[in-house]
């Protein structure tokens, strides 16, 4: 599912994946994370990519591991955050990307 501003691009999406449909049903969300990072500096030429470290927070009351990404594609600079929870043998992502407008302060208040 992905919403999207269509002036300022911000976006949110989310994806919720059955590890064990994917043969990934052992890995952290650690794992999971350098395994994503890796597939998206092969898959976007012409992209830097920064992974800016990771920590955890609380959405809802759930605990999350957030990824800063800056990234810069066609001289536009922009911030995703990564948010990763394995939940049994499913992992919840979500990605929300900011270009202007926001903060991910403002984006996480809308999860409490």
């Amino acid at each position: 599912m992905m919403v999207s501003d269509p002036t300022t691009r911000n976006n949110v999406s989310i994806a919720y994946e059955n590890l064990a449909k994917t043969g990934n049903s052992s890995l952290s969300t650690e794992e999971y994370l350098e395994v994503a990072l890796e597939q998206l500096d092969s898959a976007m030429t012409g992209m830097t990519v920064e992974n800016a470290g990771t920590e955890s927070v609380t959405l809802s009351g759930a605990s999350y591991q957030r990824t800063p990404l800056n990234i810069t594609a066609n001289g536009i600079s922009m911030t995703q955050y990564l948010y990763l929870r394995k939940i049994d043998g499913y992992m919840v992502c979500m990605s929300v990307t900011l270009t202007t407008g926001y903060t991910v302060a403002d984006i996480e208040a809308m999860f409490s």
